[in-house]
Formats: structure tokens, sequence, C-alpha cells
């Protein structure tokens, strides 16, 4: 296994019962959009990152569990569907009330878009 895999298996050993599962749910549902993603710990979080750069990352704090889009304009753009959730450019979540598994899906394939669009308008 990746050494980054077991550093992010061992971010998520050390957390409650209910947050690690969550998280884990998470990053099965973010996998499955990008199963080439690198998995590595950034700014002592969980990230993917495609093609070098981070996609999203996700953390859990005392009383809730986050995904951070790591993008402003999505934010914006997906702000009524995220309302709910979003703060900034976070989205907080209970653990016992995880984000869907759809919208999840949706976000991560809207940054890889995002992402590809801006990698191809880099001169």
């Amino acid at each position: 296994m990746p050494k980054s895999k077991t550093a992010i298996d061992g971010v998520l050993s050390i957390l409650p019962a209910d947050q690690r599962a969550t998280l884990q749910s998470l990053r099965t549902v973010i996998l499955s959009v990008m199963p080439d993603a690198e998995e590595v710990i950034s700014y002592g979080v969980p990230m993917f990152k495609r093609n070098g750069k981070g996609v999203i990352s996700m953390s859990a704090k005392k009383d809730y569990c986050s995904l951070h889009l790591m993008s402003p304009p999505l934010a914006k753009a997906m702000e009524k569907e995220l309302k709910p959730y979003l703060k900034g450019v976070t989205l907080h979540f209970k653990p016992d009330k995880p984000l869907p598994a759809a919208l999840v899906k949706k976000i991560v394939k809207a940054r890889m878009k995002e992402m590809d669009k801006t990698r191809k308008e880099k001169p």
C-alpha cells in the first residue's frame, strides 16, 4: 500500500468511530469518481490530488466533518445546492447526517472539470 494511503488510514484510525466511518464512506465516494487520485496528507488533512494538484480534501472537528471544496468559484456556482452545508468554501455536516453520495460525486466531477478547464487555458 502506498505510503500516502497508509497515512490517510492513520489519520482516520484516530477519529471517533462515527467520524471515521463517515469520512471513510466519503473517501470511497470520492475515489469512485477519481479512482486514479493520489491520496496525501496536506495541512494535516486527507487530500485527493490529480495531476499533482489538490482537488478536494476532508477533515473532522469535534462536532462535525468537513469537505473542503478548495474552490471559491465552485462554491459560488453551486451555492444554492450546497446552502445547508456551506461555510465559505467548506461543507460542514454531522457524522450521523453525511453528505448525499450523489452530491459528493457531482462536486468532485465539477471540481475536476474546473481544473481541466484551468489547465487548458494556461499557456
